[in-house]
């Protein structure tokens, strides 16, 4: 019973999180003329996995719907899983149209809403200029988005270490973040 909502969310929130940031690609590839640059900084691209990955795990092999006990002496609730609750077409499709949307909105706001037209698409870009700059918030934006949506996901009560996974997750962006200012950035 577990297994299937565990396995149905990791599965649905690990192709939501890569269609979310896929969206900014798409994009920046059709801003470009598909000139296969990068749509961020190298080291973003480089920590989007290991800081969207971990906490997903802990939390989901830590949580507890129900006790043992009740999941025993009941057995409607293990309906969910013929029946396909948690894993079929619309749940599916909706996941993805909320990717899609929460993907589109939160590059397009930041690099349109903080970039001119010349900033966009002039080569090459400035290191560091305007276009980094709202490209930074985007994927700021875009780690934010999802792991929000993963603690919208998660069964309460919250175990602690997957707590303490998602809060590691996102204090460790922070040094990222500060870093790619520095001389050492890649």
């Amino acid at each position: 019973r577990k297994s299937y909502r565990r396995v149905a969310t990791f599965l649905l929130f690990f192709i939501y999180k890569s269609v979310a940031l896929g969206w900014s690609y798409i994009i920046f590839a059709h801003t470009t003329l598909f000139s296969g640059e990068g749509a961020y900084p190298q080291w973003l691209d480089v920590i989007w996995n290991p800081l969207t990955s971990c906490a997903v795990v802990l939390i989901l092999v830590l949580d507890i719907d129900v006790l043992d006990e009740v999941a025993l002496a009941r057995p409607q609730l293990y309906m969910p899983g013929p029946a396909r609750r948690f894993f079929n077409a619309m749940v599916f499709g909706q996941w993805m149209l909320l990717a899609t949307i929460q993907g589109i909105v939160s590059w397009c706001v930041p690099v349109y809403g903080l970039t001119s037209q010349a900033e966009r698409t002039h080569r090459p870009l400035l290191e560091g200029g305007p276009f980094w700059q709202a490209s930074f918030t985007a994927f700021t934006t875009i780690f934010l988005v999802v792991h929000l949506k993963l603690l919208l996901v998660a069964e309460r009560p919250l175990h602690l270490i997957g707590a303490l996974a998602l809060a590691a997750e996102l204090l460790a962006y922070a040094p990222v973040a500060i870093g790619l200012g520095s001389p050492l950035a890649p």
